[in-house]
């Protein structure tokens, strides 16, 4: 019953049964609004899905990305379809897909001359737990990314945040170590190239709206709703 309702889900996304109240619901929606915790950059962050990074090599993605193997797939989730992609080391983007063929456009773009290929392999399928399974249950995660030493250290500290729980771009600026860059920090956030598993959507602003989200303000409400109902079944 409590998942129920909390569970945000809108129609625009092809999800169903919006919670009452909610279908006005606005982009700067405070966290006080959906019952959640502001984290101080001091606090002890434990993530209880296992995920590791592994950065990409110059070597890797250099000439378009020629040397890789990349398998995508599209999959359903409460928040919408995705675009998923792996390499043989791990997930290397995923990102919420309302068009499918720009989504795929973009990635490839991003790596142009990399070898695709549409197929779901075992790596994407334990990624796709995240939206099904209790993370307590879940297999580690590795994602195989491309980025600057200042984004990996931006999103790796995006990885510390807990379920339910939101922080502010200062309070990831003084988490890696330097406080003016908020900035920068939202900068980074706002680069994300994996969707859900790197939680860029438990970032707020310190005014304490919910702030922008790539995929879309209300989408980000809801996977924040989402969490929090995930969590108090826990």
């Amino acid at each position: 019953k409590r998942f129920l309702q909390y569970r945000l889900v809108v129609k625009e996304y092809g999800i169903s049964n919006l919670c009452p109240g909610e279908r006005n619901m606005k982009r700067d929606a405070s966290p006080s609004d959906m019952d959640l915790e502001v984290i101080p950059p001091d606090s002890d962050l434990r993530h209880t899905l296992s995920i590791t990074i592994e950065c990409m090599g110059p070597e890797e993605y250099k000439n378009g990305g020629m040397d890789l193997c990349i398998r995508y797939s599209f999959a359903a989730t409460p928040f919408g379809d995705i675009l998923i992609a792996s390499t043989s080391k791990g997930i290397c983007n995923m990102a919420f897909a309302d068009k499918r063929l720009e989504n795929l456009d973009a990635l490839r773009r991003e790596f142009p001359k990399a070898n695709f290929r549409q197929m779901c392999d075992a790596i994407q399928q334990n990624a796709l737990l995240v939206f099904t399974q209790s993370q307590n249950e879940q297999s580690e995660v590795k994602l195989h990314i491309k980025g600057t030493a200042f984004q990996m250290k931006v999103w790796k500290a995006l990885l510390t945040i807990p379920v339910g729980r939101v922080t502010t771009y200062g309070n990831i600026a003084a988490i890696i170590g330097n406080p003016h860059a908020c900035r920068a920090v939202g900068s980074a956030v706002g680069r994300n190239p994996v969707a859900f598993l790197i939680p860029c959507h438990r970032v707020i602003l310190a005014t304490g709206d919910i702030g922008s989200y790539h995929w879309g303000e209300i989408r980000k409400a809801a996977i924040i709703r989402w969490e929090v109902a995930r969590k108090a079944q826990c």
